[in-house]
């Protein structure tokens, strides 16, 4: 069993979550004055977690980041009060990344990989 226990400084946000594998699922049990009571959020993922948690600590959730906020657990005033903001993409994911090889040593990777049959 996971346990996080959010508290900013002001004491704007007391969230705690309670993440418990089941059977190859996670159950989240949360509570705290800016979500839903006894909400149950559809189609939610453990990838969630990371940005859910940016932004309840009121950062920006980076661009590329895997996962969504779960705003479907969250009363619609907070919602309101405190919208979701996207940051600039972190620069890990694969679209984001740069290789590190320049164009010409970029082709001589792929006619490698081609010849070896793992590029058509």
């Amino acid at each position: 069993m996971t346990i996080v226990h959010l508290k900013k400084a002001n004491g704007a946000v007391r969230i705690g979550f309670y993440v418990i594998p089941v059977l190859g699922a996670a159950w989240w049990l949360g509570r705290g004055p800016a979500l839903k009571a006894a909400a149950e959020v559809a189609n939610a993922q453990l990838i969630d977690l990371a940005p859910t948690l940016l932004y309840l600590l009121g950062s920006p959730v980076p661009e590329d980041m895997d996962g969504k906020v779960l705003t479907s657990a969250f009363r619609p005033e907070f919602l309101t009060a405190h919208p979701v903001r996207a940051g600039n993409a972190s620069g890990v994911s694969e679209t984001h990344r740069q290789s590190g090889y320049t164009e010409q040593e970029s082709a001589k990777v792929e006619e490698r990989l081609r010849a070896l049959g793992y590029l058509e």
